[in-house]
């Protein structure tokens, strides 16, 4: 299990993009790109009323990429886990949100055969995996 941080993608012109830390609530009047999950929408809202406002969500990605993606292109801001952030040209900055609380995390899990492996050839069943788990992304 590993608890990552979530950080706080925007554009690499943005005018908060070279700070370490950043205000949520300096991001009120930006478009917030999140999942089309239920649980993603409710968390990102839990984390923004938290800093006293209510995002706006124009846009909606499943995948970290296309959210990085988007962001670069100047199309909103999101939240990126740190182990998807990692700096590559052309993409967005990321920084770490202003502690208010408790900090932003994705649990991170992985799944194993219980077993040990399977017969050449044959999938492994879905019974016979253990799940560590992971939290909603976001």
């Amino acid at each position: 299990m590993l608890d990552d941080d979530l950080l706080v993608a925007l554009p690499a012109a943005h005018p908060l993009a070279a700070r370490r830390r950043v205000p949520l609530d300096g991001l009120a009047d930006e478009p917030w790109i999140v999942a089309d999950e239920p649980a993603a929408v409710a968390a990102l809202h839990a984390r923004c009323e938290a800093a006293g406002f209510v995002p706006r969500t124009p846009l909606r990605a499943a995948e970290w990429l296309s959210k990085l993606g988007l962001v670069a292109e100047g199309f909103g801001v999101t939240f990126v886990p740190a182990l998807a952030a990692a700096r590559r040209r052309g993409t967005p900055s990321c920084c770490a949100p202003s502690r208010r609380g408790a900090r932003p995390v994705r649990r991170a899990g992985a799944s194993t055969p219980s077993w040990g492996g399977t017969p050449a050839g044959r999938p492994p069943s879905p019974r016979s995996w253990r799940t560590c788990g992971t939290s909603p992304p976001t």
